[in-house]
């Protein structure tokens, strides 16, 4: 986020709360307001945020229907609404500031496997069962949450539920409210297009709150974005481009990505082998054969950006600290 931004930021804010970030302001740069009291508070300040960064962000090619980017609007409100929230509420006062809405984004993202969880998710999982996962042994164990709120002290992993077990619902906790609420609309858009990336979707206009340097995507996205940048370049849109040519480009990268030393295990292969397949096969349905193209490109190009191919420097999906 710009300085300028950041001044819109302000000029979007009620007194009360410009008058809190500008104390914070002293200290911490970009300060967002501390102490929000309320759900309306919270979304004045998402709102905010998002009208003095949108303008000047990354616009997506993908054309989306009407009912798509309703919920895309939605999703990504509630998103911003949660991030607000858990800045405020969960993190320590160093860290309330715009570019952790940033750093909490880039936690969020389209993960290879259907059911893995995001490192973004599984915070806010933390807050839902009292309960943290770290490593041991090689391994992960659960162990009690150290989450407390600021507003009441209250812990997630000292509340119980109804039925006994630790954490806080939706109806305890707002962030998680309007968590739970973008994981909605997330799975609506998914169920109509099961190769739609969403998460990357929801960033587009909130590229500009990241700070120099840094960025909300992932590195798997930002591997995605160059690419498509260079196939522009060189006159090759894949949105143009036959199912036929772009299957080819794929395999073309896979073979050249075995040859740099990228280690596919028996089920990546069997599982490019059997996509590649499918998307061949016009018996499919054109929709299921988009799903499974972007499927196979995932799996290709997500194992190589763990072998540094392309120039990444890091491990696509690692959790990462603020």
């Amino acid at each position: 986020m710009t300085d300028t931004q950041y001044q819109m930021f302000l000029e979007c804010l009620d007194p009360d709360l410009r008058n809190a970030c500008e104390r914070l302001s002293q200290d911490i740069s970009h300060a967002l307001p501390r102490g929000l009291s309320g759900e309306a508070q919270v979304q004045h300040v998402a709102r905010a945020l998002y009208d003095a960064v949108a303008a000047d962000s990354a616009k997506p090619s993908i054309q989306l229907t009407e009912q798509q980017q309703r919920l895309l609007d939605e999703g990504r409100d509630a998103l911003l609404c949660a991030l607000v929230s858990l800045i405020d509420e969960y993190l320590p006062e160093k860290d309330c500031r715009a570019e952790s809405v940033a750093k909490l984004l880039s936690m969020e993202y389209r993960m290879p496997q259907a059911r893995a969880m995001t490192p973004l998710y599984l915070i806010f999982d933390e807050i839902a069962t009292g309960m943290r996962h770290i490593k041991k042994d090689g391994g992960f164990i659960s162990v009690p949450s150290a989450f407390r709120r600021y507003s009441d002290g209250k812990r997630p992993a000292i509340a119980r539920r109804k039925n006994g077990a630790r954490g806080f619902t939706p109806d305890d906790d707002y962030s998680l409210a309007c968590f739970t609420r973008y994981m909605r609309c997330r799975d609506k858009l998914l169920a109509a297009d099961p190769g739609l990336n969403v998460e990357l979707l929801v960033k587009y206009p909130l590229t500009s709150l990241a700070a120099e340097g840094a960025s909300v995507y992932d590195i798997s996205e930002q591997l995605q974005i160059k690419r498509e940048k260079r196939t522009k370049m060189k006159g090759h849109d894949t949105r143009n481009m036959s199912m036929a040519m772009r299957v080819d480009m794929a395999l073309k990268r896979y073979e050249y990505f075995e040859s740099r030393g990228c280690a596919y295990d028996l089920l990546q292969r069997t599982e490019i082998n059997v996509l590649a397949n499918y998307v061949a096969n016009e018996a499919v349905p054109e929709t299921t054969r988009t799903q499974y193209l972007s499927e196979l490109e995932s799996i290709i190009d997500n194992v190589s950006a763990d072998y540094n191919v392309e120039g990444a420097t890091a491990e696509p999906h690692a959790p990462r600290e603020l």
